[in-house]
């Protein structure tokens, strides 16, 4: 699926949850039951999304902190984010406030080398975050749980 570059995305809420570490974020599915990791260049992008750059705008912000080619970059931006948007991790955004720190929000000491984004994903817990025990129980609450149909 292409990527419409001038678009913006935001997170998929209310189904989609996550946590940003240093390096790393780590992303829950919560309609599939899949998590994932986003290290590095991947966690960079999410963070890039999060900030309100469009994705003709993550490969520039990208070259504040990695070496490569610009060419590259933005090609496999475009890939990443089509991941990002099969997997049903972001969606199109409407409208996007763009935080004010993001012309800062890459910026390295010292370039690294780019490395094509991975998206790590995971489902040995799916069965424990499909779990879901608030909405299988009546009107008194948990842990009253609704009578079988």
């Amino acid at each position: 699926m292409p990527v419409m570059s001038e678009k913006q995305y935001i997170v998929n809420d209310p189904g989609v949850v996550y946590e940003l570490f240093d390096d790393e974020v780590v992303v829950v599915n919560l309609e599939n039951g899949n998590y994932y990791s986003l290290e590095r260049e991947a966690a960079d992008i999410w963070r890039g999304l999060l900030a309100g750059l469009a994705v003709s705008e993550l490969p520039a912000a990208l070259a504040r902190r990695y070496q490569g080619e610009a060419t590259t970059m933005a090609l496999e931006v475009d890939k990443f984010v089509a991941q990002l948007i099969g997997e049903g991790l972001i969606t199109p955004a409407e409208e996007v406030s763009r935080r004010d720190d993001v012309e800062g929000l890459l910026l390295a000491d010292e370039l690294r080398p780019f490395a094509a984004p991975q998206l790590g994903c995971f489902s040995d817990m799916q069965a424990l975050l499909l779990l879901d025990p608030i909405h299988e129980v009546d009107a008194s609450g948990w842990p009253h749980a609704k009578p079988e149909a």
